[in-house]
């Protein structure tokens, strides 16, 4: 039953009344806009190492204390996604204690802290890695409640618009970060880093909590103001309608826990159910293997060494006009992803973005073995392969696998199904980026990029046989067909 006394079947049939009275959209964009400030804070994380390391290694200009190596630069840039491994974790229970907005909010200390450790490190690298694996805590925060927040506040006409602002705010701030990196020195660039998240703060604290957390609080009163700020004249029957539907469906997500935790065979059960390859663990496969592909298509090495590779690359244009164009490529490619995942569905996006990525990196590892054998190459090729490769990563490979995998696992797996994919994208991820430069020394760039080019060509067979479409299909129907 709901608040007001209705049945779960009553206020099933009151849910068109929300649909009959649209209300305006522009506050829901600016909360998720809001929130999307610290992911695109998030992006300057990931991209401070491709203009810092240079620095670090005395490539650009000399610092003055002695140089990092090749396995304290491997180190710099991969312990984020250590730090964003232990972050993520925690971070559902979290959310589920303080509130999506106040955890939010908390994150901006570590990630502030970090900075400041950065800031003032003066060449202590050991200082560099503390305040990196802080950056992280936060990253790792980040990726779990910007997404639960944009999702529990906006009407379902908009969940898909306001749910791709993450990809497209952490886009947004690698293009950023690349364009201040470009053009400032190393010490301003890091404290220019460390300012977004205090922009976040200021416009984030007007915004209002989620209504999901406040209602599972019972903190009725509040929840409907919040409502009734995301959905500017919103009738009181309508409010009403909202608010008995939000209780019904948590009242059946807090049923259908209870009666979990009650079973004392539930761990083996679930274990058995994976073995027996059911629904659920053919969406956790299929989520995984998405995952697997998406951070093994090497582009987290390309962020974070981007100015690494141009420089080395000796491309017709400087490694810093080089990498800004890759940032925003990327912006470009979050837009159209946008625009088409809902019109010619997801294996399309996922296939084509692959083949670009296979067809990118074996054009690299052609134009690298040239270079390495003194032949003349055409240097420009580096400026148009990468940044067109790193626009299809994010038209389809970046941004698809984070939401699908959510519609493929049935709604009673998700609690710990997310935080465990979560946690297996962000070992992937370190992984790549510290393995990447050690690769490079080894194998040199011709055979490091023909090595992920067909990585890519297996993810392209990977989608063809194994991954759905689930464009325009209910729930249900996605369920049945797995």
């Amino acid at each position: 039953m709901g608040k007001a006394g209705y049945s779960a079947d009553e206020i099933l049939e009151k849910v068109p009344l929300l649909r009959r009275t649209p209300t305006p959209t522009w506050p829901q964009h600016l909360a998720g806009i809001s929130a999307g400030l610290m992911t695109m804070s998030m992006g300057f994380v990931a991209g401070w190492s491709a203009f810092a390391t240079p620095y670090l290694r005395g490539k650009v200009a000399q610092l003055p204390y002695a140089p990092v190596d090749t396995s304290q630069v491997s180190w710099i840039a991969s312990i984020v996604t250590l730090g964003a491994l232990l972050g993520c974790i925690p971070s559902g229970f979290v959310a589920g204690k303080l509130g999506r907005k106040l955890y939010l909010l908390c994150l901006v200390v570590p990630l502030v802290a970090g900075w400041l450790l950065i800031m003032f490190s003066e060449g202590r690298v050991q200082q560099i890695y503390v305040g990196r694996f802080l950056c992280g805590l936060a990253f790792g925060g980040v990726t779990v409640a910007v997404p639960l927040y944009n999702n529990e506040i906006v009407e379902d006409r908009l969940r898909g618009k306001i749910g791709s602002y993450f990809d497209l705010m952490l886009s947004l701030g690698l293009f950023l970060v690349y364009v201040i990196g470009a053009n400032t020195s190393y010490y301003l660039f890091s404290v220019i880093c460390s300012t977004f998240p205090l922009a976040f703060v200021c416009l984030f604290v007007w915004m209002p909590e989620s209504p999901y957390f406040l209602i599972s609080k019972g903190r009725i009163d509040e929840a409907k103001k919040a409502i009734r700020w995301l959905r500017r004249g919103i009738s009181e029957e309508a409010l009403e309608v909202e608010i008995n539907l939000i209780n019904c469906i948590l009242q059946q997500s807090s049923s259908s826990h209870t009666n979990r935790v009650k079973s004392l065979d539930y761990a083996k059960q679930s274990f058995n159910k994976l073995k027996n390859w059911n629904i659920t663990s053919k969406a956790i496969v299929m989520a995984i293997g998405m995952m697997t592909f998406q951070r093994l298509s090497g582009v987290s090495a390309i962020m974070y060494y981007t100015v690494d590779i141009f420089h080395d690359a000796n491309t017709s244009i400087s490694p810093e006009s080089a990498t800004i164009l890759v940032g925003l490529l990327g912006v470009i490619g979050c837009l159209i992803s946008a625009f088409l995942v809902d019109r010619i569905g997801r294996r399309v996006l996922l296939i084509y973005s692959g083949f670009i990525m296979s067809l990118g990196y074996t054009f690299m590892a052609a134009y690298f073995m040239a270079v390495h054998y003194g032949q003349a190459m055409y240097y420009w090729m580096p400026v148009a392969v990468i940044p067109v490769m790193l626009a299809f990563f994010r038209l389809g490979l970046g941004p698809i696998p984070w939401f699908m995998s959510m519609e493929l696992i049935p709604p009673d797996a998700k609690p710990w199904a997310q935080p465990f994919i979560v946690s297996y994208n962000w070992i992937l991820t370190f992984v790549v980026v510290k393995e990447y430069p050690l690769l490079i020394e080894d194998l040199g760039y011709p055979y490091t990029f023909l090595l992920l080019a067909l990585i890519n060509a297996a993810g392209i067979l990977f989608t063809y046989l194994v991954v759905p479409e689930t464009r325009n299909k209910s729930h249900q129907e996605i369920q049945d067909a797995l």
